[in-house]
């Protein structure tokens, strides 16, 4: 009998996957491919139209007062950098306050 395996990094990878994302991920990547809001043509409504319902539900999820308040980002690093670059006033004076982490 192999070992049980305790997975510790799913925030940088989230395995496994829920049910039903990889046949999602799978999809975009056959059928669909483009990026929402780049364009005009079938694949970019869709795409478009998929992002507004994730939001939607995210919404609703969180009782969010309007969904376009989501926003999606690469990673976890990329959402921190969003997040403290639309916090932090360069303008003016101060100092951020953060981890070696």
């Amino acid at each position: 009998m192999s070992p049980r395996r305790l997975y510790l990094d799913n925030a940088a990878t989230s395995f496994p996957k829920a049910p039903g994302v990889t046949d999602a991920m799978v999809r975009y990547a056959n059928e669909l491919g483009a990026s929402a809001g780049r364009g005009a043509y079938r694949e970019a409504v869709e795409t478009a139209a998929l992002m507004s319902e994730c939001r939607r539900r995210l919404n609703k999820l969180f009782n969010g007062e309007n969904p376009n308040h989501f926003v999606f980002a690469l990673n976890c690093s990329d959402a921190l950098n969003l997040a403290i670059k639309g916090l932090i006033d360069t303008r003016a004076t101060g100092h951020a306050i953060y981890t070696h982490i």
